[in-house]
């Protein structure tokens, strides 16, 4: 099957039919990554969460563990999609600036959406914006661990934004920042 079609000015344009990030993008194209994702999210909480309780001297290190440990990954997650869900608001604001009605402008605009979605290091824009999302992502990590998972923690309020800042940065999701081209070969697609 041929994915390409010729645009306006003539030239072949590929039609990709694939769309914006991992993991979002392939928990719905392969739904079985959601059996690697979810204890590969879980690990990971769990070893930036201890690490932080253990630096910062908990006395109860695995007993805040037990307590914080679900809340730590369920916000974890919602952050990931608040992220994404920058992303997406994004992509659907440059879609109808990426009118061919623009011209270059138009041109250009189509050009940074599909670095955003699948090299975002292709272009300064894109990098940004995706840099944005994980900030965002990051942002929420820590305050939701801040002044939810950590609020009834017996520890200094320095103590407990040490554990929010090490979950924020160590957890972020960083992934979405790799180009398309690494989890298609990883996955063959």
């Amino acid at each position: 099957m041929d994915n390409t079609t010729r645009g306006e000015s003539g030239l072949k344009k590929e039609i990709r039919l694939y769309n914006l990030l991992f993991p979002v993008w392939m928990l719905w194209l392969i739904p079985v990554t959601w059996l690697i994702i979810l204890p590969a999210n879980f690990l990971i909480d769990s070893l930036v969460l201890l690490a932080a309780l253990k630096i910062t001297r908990q006395k109860d290190v695995f007993g805040i563990y037990k307590k914080s440990i679900l809340k730590v990954y369920g916000f974890g997650f919602l952050a990931d999609f608040a992220g994404v869900a920058v992303l997406l608001l994004f992509d659907r604001l440059i879609i109808t600036l990426a009118d061919p009605r623009f011209g270059a402008f138009g041109e250009t605009m189509d050009y940074i959406r599909l670095c955003v979605e699948y090299s975002p290091f292709n272009h300064i824009c894109a990098l940004i914006v995706v840099l944005f999302a994980v900030a965002v992502s990051a942002f929420l990590i820590y305050q939701l661990n801040l002044h939810v998972t950590f609020q009834k923690l017996d520890a200094a309020d320095r103590e407990k934004r040490i554990l929010a800042r090490s979950l924020a940065i160590l957890t972020a999701p960083y992934l979405i920042l790799l180009p398309y081209g690494f989890y298609a070969s990883l996955l063959n697609l």
